[in-house]
This record gives structure tokens, C-alpha cells and sequence, in this order.
């Protein structure tokens, strides 16, 4: 009885944190943006969907989900009204000046090479199951669709690349000790290695296989 109890209280969270997020988003937030139309500049619009971004990260992380998962959702809202290119270009801007920086810099920090030459066969295995569990998986899906067998080679080596959200999610479980930093390294040189990796693949598959179709 404790033990169900224990999982319904974190499903019951997440679920709750879904419906008042769509309820809040597509009843409240969708129609003020859309009455707000002739009062707000840009600026303003921005500054409020920071705000509306932020606040969903943290209702996200008060009901156990990850704080992206909030700033996913909340972009899904705030991209239906007619304001989505303007606060998407001052985001943009902001991000790309100031919080990806941060957010580059604290990786870099907590990237240790020690963990790497101490372990090379763990990070030779972790990549390589990283590349092939893309190619593989993906060229499978694409395969379902009734792609032939190179151009589903092409779509599985074309999403190889490991991005932010790999590190983003890495950097929590390290920080809510839930990986060790030999872990988050073995990341962190995913990402670096699978960036050089793709467009080898992709251009051997284009190369190879130019005509072939099987």
C-alpha cells in the first residue's frame, strides 16, 4: 500500500502539472497575448514570455519534471500566438549573448580528462554504442517507412550528433547525484565526437552509395 502510494503522489504531480499547464496556456495566456495585441511593444512581449518561461520551468521542477520540460511546454503556447517571431528573435539574442555562455562555461567546468585517460575502454564502448544505437535505430525507422537502404543509412547517420539537451540532461543527473562526473565526461566527449563523426558518415554515404539503391 505505501509502496503504490509512494508512485502515485510523483505520477499524480507530473499529470497535474500537464493539464493546469495546457489549461493555464490555452485558456489564459493564449487569449492575453492575443487581447494584449495593440498594447504591448516587443520589448514587453519578450520580457513576458521570459517571465512565463521561467515560471513553468519552475512549476516543472516543483512537480518533478525536468526544468526544460516547462520551457518546452511553454514555448509550445507562447509559438500559437501571432507574437512567436518577435520573442523568438529576442531569445535568440539573449540566449545566444549571455545564457548559453553560462550554461558552456559550467560544462567545461565540470569536464574532468582525468576521468577519460583513466577509463579509455569505457568511452571507446560509450561512443560507440552512441553512434550505433543512432544509425541503426533511426535507418530502421526510416526503413519502416519505405526508404531504401541508403537513404535510411543517410537519416540514421544524419542524427548521430549528440546536442545541448544530451549535456543538459548529463549536468542534472550529475548535479542530483544520480551519474558521476566519469560519466558526464564520457558525455561530454559523446557530443564533441560524434559532431566530427557525422559528416564522415554522411559523406561517405553520399559518395559510396551514390547511385546505388538496395
Amino acid at each position: 500500500g505505501s509502496e503504490q502510494s509512494n508512485l502515485l503522489i510523483p505520477v499524480g504531480k507530473i499529470i497535474l502539472f500537464f493539464v493546469l499547464s495546457f489549461l493555464v496556456g490555452f485558456f489564459i495566456l493564449r487569449p492575453l497575448f492575443l487581447n494584449l495585441k495593440k498594447i504591448l511593444m516587443d520589448d514587453v512581449v519578450v520580457s513576458l514570455a521570459i517571465a512565463i518561461v521561467l515560471l513553468y520551468s519552475w512549476f516543472a521542477e516543483q512537480t518533478g519534471l525536468a526544468a526544460i520540460t516547462g520551457a518546452y511546454f511553454a514555448g509550445l503556447i507562447i509559438g500559437q500566438t501571432q507574437y512567436k517571431n518577435s520573442i523568438q528573435d529576442g531569445i535568440s539574442t539573449i540566449g545566444k549573448s549571455f545564457f548559453v555562455d553560462v550554461f558552456f562555461v559550467n560544462i567545461g567546468l565540470e569536464f574532468n580528462l582525468f576521468d577519460i585517460e583513466s577509463s579509455p575502454l569505457f568511452l571507446i564502448i560509450f561512443v560507440t554504442l552512441a553512434v550505433i544505437s543512432k544509425v541503426v535505430g533511426c535507418g530502421i525507422g526510416a526503413r519502416i517507412t519505405n526508404l531504401d537502404t541508403v537513404r535510411s543509412f543517410r537519416i540514421g547517420s544524419g542524427m548521430v550528433p549528440r546536442g545541448e539537451v544530451s549535456l543538459i540532461v548529463a549536468n542534472m543527473a550529475l548535479q542530483k547525484g544520480i551519474i558521476s562526473t566519469n560519466l558526464l565526461s564520457a558525455t561530454i566527449m559523446t557530443v564533441i565526437i560524434s559532431a566530427i563523426i557525422t559528416p564522415i558518415l554522411l559523406k561517405y554515404s553520399f559518395t559510396k552509395f551514390r547511385k546505388e539503391s538496395f
